[in-house]
């Protein structure tokens, strides 16, 4: 049952033309399962963000000799490219964040309501039911049909972001600590604290989207533990990482902006390539999360080094300074005051989406360069070059560089020894 803490049965008599709900619940219980459900929600939190922070950095080994390791499916230790950043805290800023400076939220840090936000989470979890019935009029019918069938536009997400591509992020966190001498439940403890902290920071975020679903955290929930389940079976890891078929996981290079603490150049993305057959060793290319979407063809090249062209794509315009979230009203008036539905929720969503050709430079999986250019409804350039592509001694240098029509433009430097830096867009 979906709403494993709703409220208790009530009964309902008619008297006129109104419904006088009589309640079975005593205050005293009502007050009492309050503060119950709030002590157990800051206990996981704790036990969410303590070791995320703890290890947020580069781990210390807890073994002097770590024992042999078991063949990884996902992470391979490279210390170059987009792996050379990976860590607790980069999948931290680029999920947890994702839509910070999307969805057309700001990108102020400072404009986050966590109290706000962090109350409509708490609510829609503790409160399943209620969050469905009100996103929904009838119920659990849409709700399940909207988030669960795979031919409705919110599912396609539920299924490759949550189910795939953190599921995925779990397995590869667990084998990162395992590289780094942590033994037994550790790893996987550690691993799915990290993902699961990232996720609940990523629902709280979204809220700041005023016409965001309040179901849609439900439906997370369920896709998030399904997929971490999944990808801890050899069996489940092993679909997406042969000889004929491999997941990987390519984030942004966050920035905050040292004039108005706004978050830019990150994101969460997810790369799936498998073989064509054997006459030919081009490969079918599909990359989804955010801001960046495409379809395409990765061509090898000499050293393992791999070239993906994707005509189909889309990407993101970066907020400018100085924007503000539109309130509810605003967005109604740009929407000639039509009604603010589920679906429509999901059109102003997607508009923010530009058509691009991308271009993106890989070895072995790990990231050294993407391009992508969008040229409708707007001119946008956005280059990355992840670090040790070039290096200043043992630090792998990279930088980023934007140039946008009306977006904000920028150019930076990024670094290996960090999965964030400071930088300013103009």
């Amino acid at each position: 049952m979906l709403d494993f803490c709703h409220d208790a049965p009530t009964q309902k008599t008619k008297n006129a033309d109104r419904d006088i709900t009589i309640s079975f619940r005593t205050h005293w219980v009502s007050k009492f399962r309050f503060y119950l459900q709030k002590l157990a929600l800051t206990i996981s939190t704790v036990l969410l963000f303590i070791p995320l922070f703890v290890i947020a950095g580069d781990p210390i080994s807890l073994d002097t000799i770590p024992p042999p390791l078991p063949d990884p499916f996902f992470y391979f230790g490279q210390d170059y490219g987009s792996e050379s950043q990976f860590g607790a805290l980069n999948v931290f800023l680029n999920v947890g964040f994702v839509t910070t400076g999307r969805m057309t939220q700001s990108p102020r840090f400072s404009d986050i309501d966590f109290n706000r936000n962090g109350t409509i989470l708490f609510n829609s979890l503790f409160h399943q039911r209620h969050a469905i019935n009100e996103d929904y009029d009838n119920g659990l019918t849409g709700f399940f049909t909207s988030e669960f069938v795979p031919s409705y536009l919110p599912a396609i997400p539920n299924y490759l972001l949550h189910f795939v591509g953190e599921g995925m992020l779990s397995r590869k966190l667990e084998e990162y600590y395992q590289s780094r001498g942590f033994q037994g439940i550790w790893p996987k403890v550690l691993s799915i604290s990290a993902v699961v902290a990232s996720q609940q920071v990523n629902e709280l975020v979204e809220f700041g989207y005023v016409l965001h679903p309040k179901s849609d955290p439900v439906a997370d929930l369920y896709f998030n533990t399904a997929g971490i389940v999944a990808f801890s079976l050899d069996s489940i890891a092993k679909l997406f990482s042969n000889e004929w078929v491999r997941l990987y996981y390519w984030p942004g290079q966050p920035v905050v902006d040292i004039r108005d603490s706004g978050l830019f150049n990150h994101g969460e993305t997810y790369l799936l390539r498998t073989t064509l057959g054997s006459r030919t060793d081009w490969k079918f290319a599909l990359l989804f999360g955010l801001p960046t979407n495409g379809l395409g063809v990765s061509i090898p090249l000499e050293n393992g080094d791999n070239l993906t062209i994707m005509p189909l794509a889309t990407d993101q315009l970066i907020r400018p300074r100085g924007y503000e979230t539109p309130t509810r009203e605003e967005l109604l008036t740009q929407l000639n005051g039509d009604d603010l539905d589920q679906k429509v929720s999901h059109d102003l969503v997607i508009k923010e989406f530009n058509y691009s050709v991308n271009l993106y430079w890989d070895r072995s999986g790990s990231l050294l360069a993407s391009l992508a250019i969008c040229y409708e409804p707007e001119f946008n350039l956005s280059l990355n070059v992840y670090p040790s592509v070039m290096s200043v001694g043992p630090v792998g240098v990279g930088g980023y560089l934007v140039a946008s029509q009306n977006g904000a433009s920028t150019v930076g430097m990024t670094l290996s020894v960090s999965p964030v830096v400071l930088g300013t867009r103009f």
